[in-house]
């Protein structure tokens, strides 16, 4: 038997990252490039630039409070 755990995050309720995120993440570590990393996960460039800023508006808000530094 083999099982698998597939990795879903959701900031605010909107999809912050999903296994098609987390593998075009990788390809453009990878690559270097967003249209490469694209590329070799399988998605358009349009959805790779929309998956990306999405991500960055997300991580960019903050839910309130400070924000403390080591």
């Amino acid at each position: 038997m083999q099982a698998e755990i597939l990795l879903t995050l959701k900031l605010q309720q909107r999809l912050f990252a999903d296994p098609r995120r987390i593998a075009l993440l990788k390809q453009i570590d990878q690559t270097g490039s967003i249209s490469q990393g694209a590329k070799h996960a399988g998605i358009s460039y349009k959805s790779a630039w929309d998956a990306i800023n999405e991500m960055n508006q997300l991580s960019e808000q903050t839910a309130g409070g400070s924000c403390h530094r080591r």
